[in-house]
């Protein structure tokens, strides 16, 4: 008892207005240090966010090239619906890539067309010579287009990588 008489009196000796008074005053910084930490902890997430997303649009660029590569080297020819399929997938390459990988893009998909409209010219050709020249270029094309299929990851390397 005479220790719970103690402790009564000590707590009852204690200046409680000064201190309430310093824990008040302590409440406003500590709420601004709550709250700066918050708002950092969201830019970190929102920044992370962003960098994940503009990995993902990249990388899509580069699925989508290395499919079109793929198909042309596979069957020496490409359909325009695969094409505007590449062109679609592609679209975004100008603005999530530097512009000399958006102007490989860009040539890649020129020769896509090429190789995908004069194959449908060859087809309905006579052999001659002007078919052997058609076939020289589509050839060209080709060889271009495999050159820039193991190019690729050199290119895109600097862009999909994550810190």
């Amino acid at each position: 008892m005479v220790a719970l008489k103690a402790v009564s009196d000590f707590l009852s000796s204690l200046p409680w207005r000064d201190i309430g008074g310093a824990l008040s005053a302590l409440l406003t910084p500590v709420i601004g240090i709550t709250t700066a930490h918050i708002a950092y902890q969201q830019w970190q997430t929102n920044r992370d966010r962003f960098r994940v997303e503009l990995y993902d649009r990249r990388a899509n660029v580069l699925r989508a090239t290395r499919k079109l590569l793929a198909m042309a080297l596979q069957r020496g020819d490409l359909t325009m619906e695969q094409v505007e399929e590449f062109a679609a997938a592609t679209a975004e390459a100008s603005f999530v890539l530097d512009g000399k990988i958006a102007e490989l893009i860009r040539e890649i998909r020129n020769r896509a067309i090429q190789v995908s409209t004069r194959h449908d010219v060859m087809s309905r050709m006579q052999p001659g010579e002007e078919l052997a020249a058609m076939r020289g270029r589509q050839g060209d094309d080709l060889q271009w287009m495999d050159a820039q299929d193991r190019a690729l990851n050199a290119r895109f390397g600097k862009y999909l990588t994550l810190p």
